[in-house]
């Protein structure tokens, strides 16, 4: 079992806001924010007091995250329940948890559920005995993973399976894309760390250590591999062949599997030394050379891509066991199914309603088949690459084959190996190592007078509470915005989806919620890479207010400022950008507008320092969410952020944490050409970290060099009056090489002049710059590369300035200070 110390020991024991996670009265260890965060501390006690404040009320729920430690609950080991079964509601059938009040009248016994308040008798002694011990942890615990018996299982338990669907066009190739893929994949299935263990902790201690790949816990990891162009290629790795074997599909318009699907899934295990020669085979073989095997040989370099035919192809070929496809893509489906055209040509990308068209997607080809995947378990994740800056992809068509399926969408524009290189292995690495739960399901449930309004993440929507989400893993959300069920109608409000507007009122208060707290439960069903049915159940205590200030105060402004990115995805992607700008303003307006008239604010909020400290920063995340590539103006972005990258930010928002889209949105910039300037006791400190910089163009010398951190790239910029011999202590000339391999930080330039000095000998201040990248790269969930650029590149110091100097004006957005002056005329009373 899971220990339960990193409770008490190793997290901090307070939310942001200073409520106890442990609850001394009752030694209930609550449920962490980690797991299950929200919007405000502080749920209203009434549907006209939400609607007054214009504060909405969102949870993000990141159920996988590995940051913690949370005990293994088995109710199947001897006398654990009354008969062996998940201990659950009978009624609305929520999981027994910390909050129920269990009450005892001689010898009956029953516990009261709080999310729907019915009774359920406990027929068990044992487990009345195990009660009155306190040795129940799911009555001490409100995050508790479950070993899900065999009722919880349709069939048996999915191993893991990986499926690589491989690009092989001639851009491809020339660019080393599928070099790089080939040499991480081979680091991963010849890596030997984590081995086999002794005893049972031992054991526990590997598997924790492990991963799929690893050659000592593969425990029957199924792999097969699919390449394409203008053709589809089948590779048979049975492990009673002396090598691999290859099979051509020339028809991309009607393609069939040559072979079947148990000869292109194998055993990683038994295939290991062919899927080796494979990988030491798939660069060369697509040159125009012979292949091997059945197929007979390569055919030539084509520059086409059948995407949409060979992701099908690979949904054949998952059918039978489930499982993670792996898409690697260079440039616009051009051929087979699933066809896209350059619906950029003759676009003035200025004009609103041209520019609109493109948000939506082409064809439903895409969306459909990922629908269709997840009825089989099988998630797609899409590496897609464009040889040029800018170059179209129609990312808003081909989006949907992540977005539904639960899979994750890497667009790496204009892609370049020695900048990129080092970033896609990374990425891919750790995609495949990071820990994934299969054939996942989601419920959430909550408490009577509140009801999920809305759903917000990648998965598909089985049923009104069902969520499907084939491969989940630890860095997903699933966000839910909650709202007041109607008066009256209050049982078994928590599985319904109003899906509209607000709950209706009673005449004078509206629905009113009279309890001091309200109760919202996570259920994930999954499989684990080991093979075993879990449930990671985590129960929320959310405390009632009828007081206005309590509910400002109690703004959880990370969070909050998440929930209105993701609802303003929605808006972006259902009418257009103009729609979803203003949804951004307007929340910022209404919450401030509210805040002053309920909490009587009678001079209005002229400067910073007159807001109070939940809501300080929230003008400016408004700004940044304005400035970001996934909402910025069309004018700004019509030379600075292509309509691929917009949707593709816009994709990964709905699963982002609250945490990396605040540094994507207000990116941190620090100043290292002062890093020269240490002393020693600096420089050997472990934890020193350079002042953070105001992200305006006054706070930034032509004699200064910055680094910009925005979680998907470290941006350098080099002023014009940087000593050259400063440069040169970390930055060196850019040569041409061929990286295959995984990098240790950011090693490229787009720029193609300089790149990060990887050197470090005799050089304490590029040590102590390494350092520092490498502590910022370990706090964000992608790897990052650098691009390096000098003020006198206009093109570029434009277009920095544009999208992260969000206290500036731009070409849309007014200044930091004059927002502050707009909010003040718009929201002080009359």
């Amino acid at each position: 079992m899971a220990s339960s110390s990193g409770y008490y020991y190793e997290q901090d024991t307070t939310e942001d806001n200073g409520a106890p996670l442990v609850d001394e009265s009752g030694g209930i260890v609550e449920c962490s924010p980690s797991f299950m965060d929200t919007s405000m501390y502080y749920f209203p006690s009434t549907s006209e007091m939400q609607k007054r404040s214009h504060l909405d009320f969102g949870v993000v729920c990141q159920p996988l995250q590995t940051n913690e430690e949370i005990p293994l609950i088995n109710f199947s080991g001897g006398s654990a329940s009354e008969n062996g079964s998940v201990v659950r509601c009978r009624s609305c059938r929520a999981y027994i948890n910390p909050f129920v009040e269990w009450l005892s009248n001689g010898m009956h016994h029953h516990w009261v559920c709080n999310l729907c308040g019915i009774s359920n008798e406990v027929h068990s002694k044992a487990y009345v005995d195990r009660y009155m011990s306190g040795q129940c942890q799911e009555l001490q615990y409100a995050s508790v993973e479950i070993v899900a018996p065999e009722e919880y299982c349709v069939r048996p338990p999915q191993l893991p399976a990986y499926l690589f669907v491989i690009n092989v066009s001639k851009q491809s190739m020339e660019s080393n894309v599928v070099a790089h893929v080939c040499n991480t994949l081979k680091q991963l299935i010849n890596d030997d760390q984590g081995g086999g263990g002794g005893d049972d902790d031992d054991e526990e201690q590997a598997q924790a250590a492990a991963h799929n790949f690893n050659r000592n816990y593969q425990q029957q990891t199924q792999v097969g591999f699919i390449t394409y162009s203008d053709k589809v290629h089948f590779y048979s790795l049975k492990a009673t062949q002396s090598k691999p074997k290859m099979f051509v599909t020339n028809d991309v318009n009607d393609a069939v599997l040559p072979i079947p699907a148990n000869q292109i899934m194998t055993d990683l295990r038994e295939s290991h030394d062919m899927i080796n020669e494979l990988l030491d085979t798939l660069p060369l073989l697509h040159g125009g050379g012979d292949g091997g095997g059945g197929g007979g040989g390569a055919d030539s370099v084509s520059s086409e891509n059948a995407l949409g035919t060979a992701i099908e192809c690979g949904f054949t070929a998952l059918k039978e066991m489930g499982g993670k496809m792996v898409c690697f893509s260079f440039g616009l489906p051009s051929l087979g199914k699933g066809k896209a055209m350059n619906r950029t040509l003759n676009v003035d990308m200025r004009n609103h309603s041209e520019y609109d068209k493109l948000l939506k997607r082409s064809n439903n080809f895409y969306m459909d088949l990922a629908i269709s995947m997840t009825k089989y378990q099988i998630s797609c994740d899409l590496f897609q690459f464009t040889s040029a800056r800018h170059e179209y992809v129609d990312v808003s068509t081909i989006k949907g084959i992540c977005r539904c399926s639960g899979g994750q969408l890497f667009l790496y524009d204009a892609y370049d190996a020695a900048a990129h290189g080092s970033a896609l292995c990374s990425d891919v690495y750790k995609l495949l190592t990071r820990e994934t739960a299969w054939e996942t399901v989601m419920r959430l449930r909550c408490s009577r007078g509140v009801s999920i309004k809305h759903y917000y993440g990648c998965f598909y929507r089985r049923s009104a509470d069902l969520l499907s989400v084939p491969a989940m893993d630890c860095d997903k959300t699933i966000t839910v915005l909650l709202t007041h069920t109607n008066a009256g109608d209050t049982d078994a409000a928590a599985d319904t989806d109003t899906g509209g507007g607000d709950a209706g009122d009673k005449a004078g208060g509206g629905a009113y919620i009279n309890a001091p707290y309200i109760y919202v439960q996570s259920a994930l069903l999954y499989t684990n890479s080991f093979g075993q049915r879990r449930i990671r159940c985590c129960t929320k205590r959310i405390a009632v207010s009828s007081s206005y200030p309590e509910l400002y105060h109690g703004v959880n402004l990370s969070a909050m400022t998440a929930l209105i990115a993701k609802q303003a995805v929605f808006k972006m992607l259902s009418k257009d950008v103009a729609s979803s700008r203003m949804f951004i303003q307007d929340a910022c307006l209404s919450m401030l507008e509210g805040y002053c008239r309920n909490c009587n604010v009678p001079n209005g909020l002229p400067t910073e320092n007159d807001y109070i400290e939940s809501l300080r920063f929230l003008p400016l995340n408004t700004l940044g969410l304005l400035r970001s590539a996934a909402f910025v103006d069309i004018r700004d972005a019509a030379n600075n952020v292509s309509i691929d990258t917009r949707i593709a930010v816009l994709t990964n928002l709905l699963h982002m944490n609250h945490a990396n889209i605040e540094v994507l949105i207000r990116p941190s910039l620090y100043r290292i050409d002062e890093l020269v300037t240490l002393d020693d006791d600096t420089l050997d400190d472990e934890y020193y970290l350079p002042t953070e910089i105001p992200l305006t163009r006054t706070a930034l010398r032509a004699d200064g060099m910055y680094v910009l951190d925005n979680g998907q790239c470290f941006v350098v910029r080099i002023g014009q009056k940087v000593a050259l011999n400063v440069i040169q202590t970390f930055f060196v000339k850019q040569t041409t090489q061929k990286q295959t391999g995984r990098g240790t930080g950011g090693s490229g330039s787009s720029g193609g002049a300089l790149s990060l000095n990887a050197d470090m000998n005799h050089n304490r201040y590029l040590h102590k710059l390494h350092a520092i990248l490498q502590y910022l790269q370990s706090i964000n969930y992608r790897h990052q590369c650098m691009d390096i650029l000098y003020q006198t590149q206009s093109d570029k110091e434009k277009a920095f300035c544009s999208l992260y100097l969000i206290r500036d004006r731009s070409e849309s957005v007014m200044t930091y200070d004059e927002f502050l002056t707009f909010i003040y005329k718009n929201t002080r009373p009359k």
